[in-house]
This record gives structure tokens, C-alpha cells and sequence, in this order.
């Protein structure tokens, strides 16, 4: 999206995405972008990862170069903890995961949101940077603590001019560089901590946000009820459309699948209208009924050419929507 659209209230709206990888870049984008805005300096955070046992690694695996490329994997994969983390006065933040055990009791949780107000810095590493004026610095050394206002007012934080602050200290976290096999044991140092300024659909569930950026993907990406699902969380978070901006133009059919079976079948057995027997046997003859339709609409053509697109030539004259495939717009089909 363009800078042009980031403005207003939408300048820290979060962008809501279906997919981990955009949202994470996305982020460190426009965390760039507010420091430049606040003429903020960034001090980049480096984690740092210990090997537990040199044997399950190859020497070439061990190269100070290979362990630097762990640096770039996605937090999901490194029990949390971002390789890299700008460190921006003011940052909105948010936790990728509990930083130690029973702070949940305090209301600092996985995505638990809030706002970086400040370091405290080795007495070293504070006199480097007062002598290096640069908009940028890589720190030697990881912080002793940040200082995270949070968005909850929990009375178990400590008050710290007149704020409630959570004092979020270096976290040891082990992650394997074989992910599931689990047989090379890695330990990571850092902050298990994200600028907030997107995330998956589901990471903001049960959220209200004062603006959001909505990303449904492209029009001519073929739908799905997961899709369709992760689409009207993203638009649900805002209490009015004002307060919502769509990234690009999305599928006419995302929205057209029906409701998700799930609670659509859950609140008719809850509202007495189908036994919960029924329910699943609906259910059952409506998942075969949509494979059946898959199978055949994917063996007579091929996505986009049957996506349905409203015609306006066909729908005028009876003042009704008539949809048509996007074939019948073409002279050759689409590539």
C-alpha cells in the first residue's frame, strides 16, 4: 500500500493479513516508518543463539555465517524471539509469546499489546551510543530491560510515572534448528517482543482496533471458507467502516461461500431449529456436495475463468445482480 493511504488514523493501524510472512514484513517496514515520522533514533536489538550441543552440528553449520542466517527466521520457528527488533521510543509493541511463567496473571500474554517507553542500556553500551549520533545503531550488547507501558491497567504492574508498566527483562527460550524432529537444540537470548503494527487474522480475534488495514488478497485469487473467514475477522475489527481502508481489490465471491458450517450448524442446534444428529448428517452431505463441486469445476476449466463476475449489461434491465463467468467477458482465457 502506498505511504499516501497512511495517514490520519490509519498512520499506526495494525495491517490484518490471512498469512504470517506479510504481516511480519509489513511490520518491520512501517516500524521504520514511525521512527522516521517521530524522527525517533532505532536501536537495533540483536538476538543471540547458543548451540547446546555442538556434536548435533556440522562445523560448516556452526560458521559464524550460517548462525547469522538463524537471525532471519521468523519468530514462530525461535520459541518467540525475533532475531532483530527495532528499539523505538514510543513504539507500539505487542508480546509474541508469555515472557515467563504466571505473567499471564498480569495480563501480559501472548499478542498483549502496549507501547515501548524506554531501555535501560549497560553503562558501556550507553556511553557508545551518546558518542554516535547515527539514525541507526546496531547495539553490542542487549539491553538489561525495556520498559513496556501496557494497554490493560492490571494493579499487579508496577507504577511508573503514573503508568503501568511491565519491566521486560533478557529471556532465555530454548527452539531446535531441525524444527519438529527436535534433535539440535538451540538456546535464544532476546526480547520476545514485535512492533505492532500488523499480524495474522486470528492473531486478532477478540480484539476492537481504533483503524485497521485489511488485506483479502487478489481478486482473482480463488476463494475458500478459510479465506472467507479470515476476511470477515479483518473487517470486523473496527466499530465503523470509516475507521477501515482495504489494502486491494479482493474476490466478488469471497464473500459469497455461505456461512462457516461450524457455527452456522452450532446455532441451529442451539436455537432448537436441528438436533444435533441432523446437524451433522446437513453437515456431512454438505461437505461431500461442495467436493463434488470442486472436483467437476476444476476438471471442466481452470481458475479465474469460471469465477463468477456481476454483469452489469445483464443485470441492469431487471434491476437484479446476474453473475456470469469471467470466461464470457474474454475472447481467451485467462493465463
Amino acid at each position: 500500500m502506498s505511504d499516501r493511504y497512511l495517514h490520519g488514523v490509519f498512520a499506526e493501524a495494525p495491517l490484518v493479513h490471512p498469512f504470517r510472512s506479510p504481516a511480519n514484513h509489513a511490520q518491520r517496514l512501517r516500524a521504520l516508518r514511525f521512527a522516521r515520522e517521530k524522527q525517533s533514533r532505532i536501536l537495533w536489538i540483536v538476538a543471540y543463539d547458543k548451540v547446546v550441543s555442538k556434536d548435533e552440528l556440522s562445523q560448516k553449520a556452526q560458521s559464524r555465517e550460517n548462525m547469522e542466517s538463524w537471525l532471519t527466521l521468523a519468530d514462530r520457528w525461535t520459541a518467540g524471539i525475533p532475531g532483530f527488533f527495532p528499539a523505538v521510543l514510543d513504539l507500539p509493541v505487542r508480546f509474541t509469546c508469555e515472557p515467563t511463567p504466571g505473567d499471564r496473571l498480569k495480563g501480559v500474554f501472548t499478542n498483549a499489546r502496549g507501547w515501548l517507553r524506554g531501555w535501560e542500556l549497560k553503562p558501556e553500551e550507553e556511553e557508545i551510543i551518546s558518542r554516535l549520533p547515527d539514525a541507526e545503531r546496531a547495539l553490542r550488547e542487549r539491553p538489561v530491560a525495556l520498559y513496556i507501558e501496557m494497554t490493560n491497567t492490571h494493579p499487579d504492574l508496577e507504577l511508573i510515572d503514573g503508568r503501568p508498566i511491565y519491566v521486560l527483562r533478557n529471556a532465555w527460550k530454548p527452539w531446535y534448528k531441525d524444527g519438529d524432529a527436535k534433535q539440535v537444540p538451540i538456546r535464544r537470548c532476546g526480547f520476545p517482543l514485535a512492533p505492532d503494527f500488523g499480524g495474522t487474522a486470528h492473531a486478532f480475534c477478540g480484539f476492537s482496533l481504533d483503524a485497521c488495514i485489511g488485506d483479502l488478497l487478489d481478486w482473482w485469487d480463488k476463494p475458500s471458507r478459510e479465506t472467507a473467514v479470515r476476511g470477515y475477522i479483518s473487517n470486523s475489527r473496527v466499530r465503523t467502516t470509516d475507521k477501515l481502508k482495504i489494502a486491494r481489490p479482493y474476490s466478488p465471491e469471497l464473500f459469497r461461500l455461505g456461512p462457516p458450517a461450524g457455527p452456522h450448524y452450532l446455532l441451529e442446534v442451539l436455537r432448537g431449529n436441528l438436533t444435533r444428529q441432523e446437524a451433522v448428517k446437513q453437515w456431512d452431505a454438505q461437505e461431500e456436495k461442495h467436493a463434488k463441486e470442486s472436483k467437476a469445476t476444476q476438471q471442466a476449466s481452470r481458475w479465474p475463468d469460471y469465477m463468477r463476475l456481476p454483469c452489469r449489461t445483464c443485470s441492469d434491465p431487471t434491476d437484479m445482480k446476474t453473475f456470469r463467468p469471467l470466461s464470457a467477458f474474454t475472447s481467451t482465457k485467462v493465463t
